[in-house]
């Protein structure tokens, strides 16, 4: 029996995710875990060490000693103007201040193109940081076997995909235990009652290597009493982000899950288990 409702509910979705991809919703978002909370801390220290950021700030620097000496030869222009009476001594004074003035204007640029870049460049290695850190906890949550992938996106069989709420889809995995879970809510109420399907089992034939560009690719294999299922996917080196492929040996019926890997520390809601 158990059988039969799977293969109508992964049949349903080759029908069901068309329908949905044209009225999909905006996922939900997880708010931060003490995890990567601390994150913060680490990325404020690289961005300090940083060459790049360094050497824009010292840039700045120079730049603005330049700005200084245009403004004290502006001033010193103005004087020079003012204590002259002789005609043509007040016209020499007057085009060294109006000299003095675009050297003033031109520094005055130059210092606020290089304050744009220490900005922008902080920004990229904000983001280089967080990415980097966020790759290095992943890999240890993978190699820890306690992981969550909670997908703002899934896609069936046959191409189409549909945005889905974080905290009822997700692939979960402890120890020797995984999770797989899709709910489509709001259109039918599924076997795990959420608009989907949920089955869990015991993990065997794990495997997990680095290629040589830096990326973890993961593959592990699902017993359960209801289905018995693969799961694959490849984290890019210097991201949480993946895209998780799950095809289950009944019918090769095949789902993928995109979104992000975290540590297990996560709220995910979990529906009636086949």
């Amino acid at each position: 029996m158990k059988h039969i409702i799977i293969s109508c509910v992964l049949c349903a979705m080759a029908v069901l995710l068309p329908a949905l991809h044209a009225n999909a919703e905006t996922s939900k978002t997880y708010e931060a875990d003490s995890v990567f909370a601390r994150m913060q801390q680490e990325i404020e220290l690289r961005v300090k060490n940083s060459p790049d950021v360094k050497a824009a700030i010292e840039a700045r620097a120079q730049a603005r000693q330049e700005m200084e000496a245009a403004q004290a030869a502006v001033a010193e222009a103005e004087q020079t103007l003012q204590g002259n009476t002789v005609e043509k001594a007040r016209k020499d004074a007057e085009k060294s201040l109006k000299k003095a003035n675009k050297e003033l204007q031109k520094a005055q640029k130059e210092y606020d193109k290089l304050t744009r870049n220490i900005e922008k460049e902080i920004s990229r290695e904000k983001e280089r940081a967080y990415d980097s850190i966020a790759f290095d906890i992943s890999k240890q949550a993978i190699n820890d076997m306690h992981f969550v992938i909670v997908a703002e996106r899934i896609r069936g069989k046959y191409g189409y995909s549909v945005n889905v709420n974080e905290t009822t889809n997700f692939i979960l995995v402890q120890g020797d235990r995984a999770t797989v879970q899709f709910a489509l809510e709001g259109f039918w109420s599924g076997p795990n009652g959420m608009g989907g399907l949920t089955f869990e089992g015991s993990i065997t034939n794990t495997e997990i290597n680095i290629d040589k560009k830096g990326n973890l690719n993961f593959s592990m294999h699902i017993n359960g009493p209801a289905i018995n299922a693969d799961v694959r996917f490849t984290l890019p080196k210097d991201s949480n982000y993946c895209e998780a492929t799950v095809t289950s040996s009944f019918h090769n019926n095949r789902i993928t899950f995109s979104g992000t890997l975290k540590p297990y520390k996560y709220p995910v809601h979990q529906g009636r288990t086949l």
